[in-house]
């Protein structure tokens, strides 16, 4: 099977991210991390707006109310109101480790924010991973200090968490308590097999299928949730950086991709890096995007 490639957004990102659907207001929503700016999209009008934000932005959530998400700035967490531009902060994160900032999360099941943070000095593994949960309570998880996040996503029962540390080439998972954030079980899901690929952005469809961005692989890979691949879509870029479906349906695919340390040859090569991508799906659907539960 083709897949067809529609071109959401033509931007010429650096760095986009994180991209999410908004199922409740039909808006696509990511974050171009180095100009610490927040993108929405609105697909049926094609109307864009975006908003700076004093600090990069490494993830975010979408909350119960549809004018606020909660972020992870680069030096903590932070809830935003669109409306008013209004940023009320909730918590620092690592203040005392100036190599690191937020970079991937999502909010589990049960509406807690689990994201990472990354070391951006080096390849040293000084990140640690997190949970926010709904009662305004940070906490940190049981699971390896790490270089680069990525890949967070959670099966469609919650409890197992899909990771990685895009610097060690694997997609791992974790056995996952939603109501404790006890961790146990971590174990490899899936290797690429290529030490050239840096898993980046997951999401999980209806069936339980991850679906991963491969950053330099210039694909996007189905996992069943036994780990074997299902489907490989290629890309006209180099950089996918994250998935989410979206639509009425939830099935169509949108994929953030970057221009990031490209050159201009490089770029004449894929002119839509940096764009955000859209591909129907037929009839492979996708689940809502988790929100934090805590009070707004």
């Amino acid at each position: 099977m083709t897949e067809t490639i529609h071109i959401a957004c033509e931007g010429q990102f650096q760095l986009a991210e994180g991209v999410q659907y908004d199922d409740a207001t039909g808006h696509v929503w990511w974050t171009n991390i180095n100009a610490r700016e927040l993108w929405r999209l609105d697909p049926s009008s094609g109307e864009e707006r975006y908003w700076i934000l004093p600090q990069r932005i490494g993830c975010f959530a979408l909350t119960r109310r549809q004018d606020v998400l909660l972020l992870a700035l680069e030096g903590g967490l932070a809830l935003f109101n669109i409306q008013t531009g209004a940023l009320k902060r909730m918590a620092a994160v690592e203040p005392h480790i100036l190599e690191t900032r937020s970079n991937d999360g999502r909010c589990d099941r049960a509406g807690n924010l689990v994201f990472g943070t990354q070391n951006e000095r080096g390849r040293r593994a000084a990140g640690s991973w997190y949970r926010f949960d709904t009662n305004g309570r940070l906490q940190v998880l049981d699971l390896p200090n790490i270089a680069i996040p990525n890949s967070l996503c959670f099966s469609p029962d919650g409890d197992t968490l899909y990771w990685c540390d895009s610097r060690l080439h694997v997609l791992m998972q974790s056995t996952y308590d939603q109501n404790t954030g006890a961790i146990s079980n971590t174990r490899l899901f899936a290797d690429p097999g290529d030490a050239r690929v840096h898993p980046d952005g997951s999401c999980i469809d209806d069936e339980g299928c991850l679906w991963n961005a491969e950053w330099y692989g210039q694909r996007i890979v189905r996992y069943r949730p036994d780990g074997s691949v299902d489907r490989v879509i290629p890309l006209p870029v180099s950089q996918p950086s994250c998935v989410a479906f979206g639509g009425p349906a939830l099935n169509i695919l949108y994929i953030s991709t970057a221009r990031e340390d490209l050159d201009a040859a490089a770029i004449a090569q894929e002119p839509l890096a940096g764009a955000i991508l859209a591909i129907p799906m037929g009839d492979v659907r996708g689940l809502p995007e988790s929100r934090w539960g805590g009070t707004v």
